[in-house]
């Protein structure tokens, strides 16, 4: 359970780490270099510094995913927790005890709130310094800018002039190996998974226990049909219901919010900002046990309304941080030129703001469609009798263990899969422009 937690989480950081470290300027690694520092040693003593405050952001988000891991445990181990409760996690403790003992374990959802709130300082901090990239061989810049005379200029080309160091070379072949045997490793674990479930999706139950790493002698398309037919289509429909109102509602309150807390000073701004930053400091799980019963007291169990407005507020905290972030980076001119020409508020926003903040709109739709359409605990508990598409896998998964149509599975499984991939792999390279200029900057 560890090793997929690790795998299912290595791919948004490393599009994080990759946005953050294109963001850097290419003349510090240069003015490393030039000082004779190798890979290492750059990595550690300049990298590593500039990616702090990412640093910081992710150790958040690591805290909070290792608490939500309610899916996981539920569908990778028999019965509740595991053989001696050896997989018993703090998420299904809370859905036992407030499911089994009713309303008045209500405020255990409650209490185990402020297991996180401590979390929002380090969260603020790495969400408001500024990058470090200015503390960094900020003495030998420093030392010599300050000399009398000295011309900016003419101190680097004397600098460019100056007898170079000699590199070190010795250890970069092994650097230059052990990096590219990590990076191949790790794309062979990620892809070959994908790219056997695929596969698997055309075979026949017996090809994929017989013969589990061969091509099949004859592809079963059939095995779409029968998921078809097993409800994987009702899912599929469900799925894009709910994540098509729910991804365009976020979005719409999301950067609404985002563009008035950063564009508009009044007072308690700030505190408004922090009560939506405080939303990611704990798991969603915390709460499902009080989120269950007034969904179901306002009579909107299994209802798409019902979990599309579950949906934008799960996701609302996120895009408001993320938003928040962008806008500020926007520059004002435009906005007080348009003020000036007669534009309202909602105009300003409308028609000058949102169009410019379209990369940073991409960017957060992205990855609303990519935790909303995987979402499976909220629609878990909140709509049983409209099961969306992670719930209808996880439906077929269970009753393999006595139908055994396993191709029907994976070929389900492919559905849910593909649609993403290609959707993220057709837009990655405006995610990464979008995080480059939202909240890395």
């Amino acid at each position: 359970m560890l090793w997929v937690l690790v795998w299912g989480s290595v791919g948004f950081y490393l599009v994080l780490f990759n946005a953050a470290m294109s963001s850097i300027p290419r003349d510090i690694f240069e003015a490393a270099v030039l000082d004779g520092a190798g890979r290492f040693s750059t990595f550690v003593r300049v990298t590593m510094p500039l990616l702090w405050d990412t640093i910081q952001t992710s150790w958040v988000y690591l805290a909070i995913l290792a608490l939500d891991v309610y899916a996981l445990v539920a569908v990778m181990t028999a019965g509740p927790g595991g053989p001696d409760n050896s997989t018993q996690v703090i998420s299904l403790q809370i859905a036992q005890n407030g499911f089994q003992f009713g309303a008045r374990r209500i405020c255990l959802g409650h209490g185990c709130r402020a297991v996180l709130l401590h979390a929002d300082h380090r969260h603020r901090h790495a969400a408001h310094h500024p990058a470090r990239a200015d503390r960094v061989l900020r003495g030998r810049a420093m030392t010599v800018a300050t000399k009398p005379g000295a011309d900016v200029d003419t101190l680097q080309t004397r600098r460019r002039a100056e007898p170079r160091r000699p590199p070190r070379t010795a250890a970069r072949p092994a650097v230059n190996a052990f990096s590219h045997t990590i990076l191949v490793g790790w794309s062979i674990l990620v892809l070959v998974p994908f790219i056997w479930a695929l596969i698997a999706s055309t075979k026949t139950s017996r090809e994929i226990f017989g013969a589990p790493w061969s091509l099949p002698d004859s592809p079963q398309w059939g095995n779409f049909a029968s998921a078809w037919d097993k409800g994987v289509g009702d899912y599929l429909l469900n799925s894009i219901i709910v994540v098509t109102g729910g991804v365009l509602l976020t979005m719409l309150l999301g950067s609404m919010t985002a563009y008035v807390l950063a564009r508009y000073e009044f007072w308690g701004n700030r505190f408004v900002y922090y009560l939506f930053a405080a939303g990611m400091m704990f798991p969603v799980f915390l709460a499902i046990v009080p989120l269950f019963f007034v969904v179901q007291n306002l009579g909107m169990l299994s209802t798409y309304h019902g979990l599309i407005l579950v949906y934008v507020a799960y996701s609302l905290p996120f895009t408001v941080f993320f938003m928040h972030s962008f806008f500020r980076t926007l520059p004002t001119e435009i906005a007080e030129a348009a003020v000036m020409d007669g534009a309202s508020h909602a105009g300003v926003f409308f028609r000058v703001m949102l169009p410019m903040a379209k990369p940073g709109l991409l960017s957060i739709g992205i990855f609303n469609v990519l935790g909303q359409w995987n979402q499976f605990v909220l629609p878990a508990f909140l709509s049983p009798e409209k099961p969306v598409l992670a719930q209808g896998i996880a439906t077929l998964l269970a009753s393999q263990r006595y139908e055994g149509d396993w191709g029907a599975l994976f070929a389900a499984l492919t559905v849910a899969m593909v649609p993403v991939v290609v959707v993220y792999l057709v837009f990655y390279r405006q995610v990464q422009a979008g995080l480059t200029g939202g909240t890395l900057k």
